[in-house]
């Protein structure tokens, strides 16, 4: 006689995991797996372009995996990772991603007539890596401007300086291959004068002279009135490009004006302090007759 007997061999499903799976700033992590069976190696399924990975040990079912650049002058090793695990006939794919983390800037103090300054980030960076890469500060004065900037201290968590002139600087914390930006603007309220002379002597022959700043000062509106309440001098939307008054109309034939009184209203938005400033009053012209 015979019996038969039928027997089935089932694969059973591995599990396989990686510690952590979401990586900021560091190339390399740790997969675990485990099996009904004692035997299973890794994989790699995916992983970004200019990037060699390498996995410790593939036939262990714990194992460090490391990310290395193949071409240090293009994008690498930061992205979106598969590995699989397979194991008594199965596998599972497990994702890992590495990405740039840099922190996110907190505020800055501003003062009216002040060129001293500080600027305070929220920075994940943990305090070991801060002794391996602690980051750096980069700044620069935007325009065509060449103002100066001394820095008293700086950590990854802030900077403190001062600036040599009134203007806008641009600030950068450099970490993990990226950057965060911020942008900082230092300024003093107008000191509208009650007389000028634009007779060509090179001295006090412009309205304001240059105490409007490009890129600090923007949205200019500026009217100049004579006693008769006529507008005899206008800027709209004023544009650095000339003068703002130098006791000319500013219509086709730019004629001078007769010495004498007149009154003005002046509206613009200070970027460094984030508001509006109006200003009016009266101005006396001298010299400027023919």
């Amino acid at each position: 006689e015979k019996i038969s007997i039928e027997v089935s061999m089932l694969a059973l499903q591995p599990e396989a995991n990686a510690f952590p799976s979401v990586v900021y700033c560091d190339f390399e992590t740790y997969l675990n797996a485990s099996s009904e069976s004692d035997e299973g190696y890794w994989t790699v399924v995916d992983f970004p372009e200019n990037t060699d990975v390498t996995i410790d040990d593939p036939n262990s079912f714990g194992t460090q995996v490391f990310m290395t650049s193949t071409n240090n002058d293009q994008e690498s090793c930061y992205g979106n990772y598969v590995f699989s695990f397979n194991s008594c006939g199965k596998s599972d794919l497990v994702n890992v991603s590495i990405e740039k983390d840099a922190p996110e800037f907190g505020y800055n103090m501003f003062f009216d007539c002040s060129l001293d300054g500080e600027i305070f980030i929220n920075n994940p960076i943990s305090f070991s890596d801060a002794l391996i890469d602690p980051g750096s500060w980069e700044w620069t004065m935007l325009g065509n401007n060449t103002g100066n900037v001394d820095v008293y201290y700086e950590t990854p968590n802030q900077i403190a300086f001062s600036v040599s002139e009134y203007g806008l600087y641009e600030f950068k914390y450099l970490v993990c291959d990226t950057f965060y930006r911020h942008v900082i603007g230092f300024s003093c309220p107008l000191d509208l004068p009650n007389a000028f002379t634009p007779n060509g002597d090179q001295n006090n022959d412009l309205f304001l002279g240059n105490q409007l700043i490009p890129l600090i000062h923007t949205q200019i509106n500026f009217t100049v009135y004579n006693r008769f309440g006529q507008i005899v001098h206008a800027q709209n939307n004023y544009s650095f490009q000339n003068n703002l008054w130098d006791g000319t109309t500013n219509t086709f034939e730019n004629k001078k004006l007769e010495d004498g009184v007149y009154y003005y209203t002046l509206e613009l938005f200070n970027v460094a302090s984030r508001r509006k400033e109006s200003y009016t009053g009266y101005v006396h012209l001298f010299g400027n007759g023919e």
